[in-house]
This record gives C-alpha cells, sequence and structure tokens, in this order.
C-alpha cells in the first residue's frame, strides 16, 4: 500500500513502542523522568494560580457579590490543568499506553494539550492586558496579580513545551512504521 513493501517481519506494533527495551537505550525512561518533570511542573503552577485567583472568589462569595467570570475562568483552567497534569503524571509512571500500535493516545494528548495552552494564552491575555500597564504603588492585591501574569505565563510556556513533545512523537512514530514498511 503507498508503494511500501514489506521488508522485515515488524509488525507496526513493534515498530512504535516507546519503552526502552525495544532501543537498547534509557530514551524511554528519559522520557518517562522528563514527562514526569514538565507535568509536576504544570501541577504546581496550576496549584499556584488556583492559590492566586480563589481568594478573590472567596471573598466575592463572603461579601455576597458576583464572581467575577475572569477569576471564575483563571481558577477553572487551572484546576482542569492541575486534573490534567496528576492524570498524565500517573499515565507516564504506570507506563500506560507504551506499547499501542497506532499513538492515539500522543494525538489525545496533543489535542487537549493545545486546548489547554489555548486557555492559558487566554488567561494570560485576560490578566496581562489588565496588569500589564497598571502600577502597583504599594498595592499588595496588584503587585499580586502582576505576579500571577508570571505565573500564566509559565503555564503557557509549559504546555507548548508538551505540544512540541506530542509533535515529535508522532513524527517519530510515522518514520518507525515507514521504515518498517520501506523495502
Amino acid at each position: 500500500m503507498f508503494g511500501f513493501k514489506k521488508s522485515s517481519t515488524k509488525t507496526a506494533a513493534e515498530a512504535i513502542n516507546y519503552t526502552e527495551e525495544s532501543s537498547g537505550s534509557s530514551s524511554g525512561t528519559l522520557y518517562k523522568i522528563y514527562a514526569g518533570l514538565i507535568r509536576l511542573l504544570q501541577f504546581s503552577l496550576a496549584l499556584a494560580v488556583i492559590g492566586l485567583y480563589a481568594p478573590y472568589l472567596v471573598r466575592a462569595h463572603d461579601q455576597h457579590k458576583y464572581y467575577d467570570p475572569r477569576w471564575m475562568y483563571a481558577t477553572i483552567v487551572g484546576a482542569a490543568t492541575a486534573l490534567t497534569a496528576l492524570v498524565l503524571i500517573a499515565i507516564t509512571v504506570l507506563n500506560r499506553f507504551a506499547r499501542t500500535s497506532v499513538p492515539i493516545h500522543i494525538v489525545f494528548l496533543l489535542f487537549w494539550d493545545s486546548f489547554m495552552a489555548l486557555n492559558w494564552i487566554c488567561v494570560t491575555g485576560i490578566f496581562g492586558v489588565m496588569y500589564s500597564k497598571t502600577r502597583a504603588e504599594g498595592d499588595k492585591g496588584v503587585q499580586e496579580m502582576k505576579n500571577a501574569v508570571w505565573v500564566d505565563l509559565a503555564e503557557m510556556f509549559l504546555f507548548f513545551v508538551t505540544i512540541g513533545v506530542a509533535a515529535s512523537q508522532i513524527h517519530r512514530a510515522r518514520r518507525s512504521v515507514a521504515r518498517s514498511y520501506e523495502g
């Protein structure tokens, strides 16, 4: 099919194997360590975002005022990021999906990380526009929000890194399958 001849007895499932046993090197272990660390950083920053934005929602609730949707959105995105990071840390540590013939989980991660990155772009944009030109002048709340924008920016950057990793894995998997059918 598509002009490829099958020259080896490798199946597609064997060609795409992300564990270290397949290559004889420690690349699988290094991937797990880097993926776990990136997701741990995402989790930590998500908790920081929740800690920075949620108190404003609690204060509004205590004063029986309306919830500002911008702070609600930032808190929800932070919670979704924390949940995503926890699930993906567990998957990485437990080594699930390591021997699939079609890297559908990586394609899903690429789309999910892109969706989360888009949300972080929105959060960073919302609060960046609000607080980038504002001078703190001793106001702790304004300075806290200016610092929160940097946390949002770091979280957005981490999602760009995970998008790049997922895209490179998809490319590597496609090359591996193509090589197994070349002749």
